[in-house]
């Protein structure tokens, strides 16, 4: 048996070798896919929250552009009040609903009161004894009066603490008055 010659293959050391660097590679590439994933996952989340936002700040718009800053000629009562405290106020308005004549002139009539305000986490308008849910989730309705006719509505919602995208989201928007 002097001529015993040494067969070919992959020895145990080498095979455990291949293992490690295969494990290594695949931990990477793992981590990158759940760091996408997250990152994707931030992004939708993010966007819906300021998509509810924008559409209850639109809602919002909608009335205020028709209401004004200004004080009714005949009772001298502003026609937009804000009350409580920030960060929840709440905004008080009458709005341009049609017009009349007094026969000399188009008169505006105005609605009855709308109430903007937070209750239990719900954005919600009030006009009548009515209460409609604007949006859920808000934490945040404040509201500054310009002197201009402007008025400067702040909104902000909070979603469901997950670790992976903000809990807040905060938008701003300045609407002019008509009236």
């Amino acid at each position: 048996m002097a001529g015993r010659r040494r067969e070919r293959g992959t020895t145990l050391l080498e095979m455990m070798i291949s293992v490690v660097v295969l494990a290594v590679l695949m931990e990477a590439v793992l981590n990158g896919a759940v760091a996408m994933t997250r990152s994707t996952q931030f992004g939708d989340k993010r966007s819906r929250m300021a998509a509810k936002v924008q559409r209850s700040l639109d809602v919002i718009q909608a009335e205020l552009v028709q209401s004004s800053t200004d004080v009714d000629p005949v009772t001298f009562a502003p026609y937009m009040t804000v009350g409580g405290a920030p960060p929840f106020e709440t905004l008080t308005f009458r709005r341009v609903v049609g017009f009349g004549s007094n026969g000399a002139e188009l008169q505006p009539i105005w609605s009855t009161d709308i109430t903007y305000s937070i209750a239990n986490a719900l954005l919600q308008r009030v006009q009548d004894g009515n209460t409609s849910m604007i949006m859920a989730g808000a934490t945040q309705l404040e509201f500054e009066i310009g002197a201009n006719g402007r008025i400067v509505v702040t909104l902000a919602a909070t979603g469901a603490r997950d670790g992976v995208a903000p809990d807040t989201v905060v938008q701003e928007l300045a609407v002019p008055t008509s009236f």
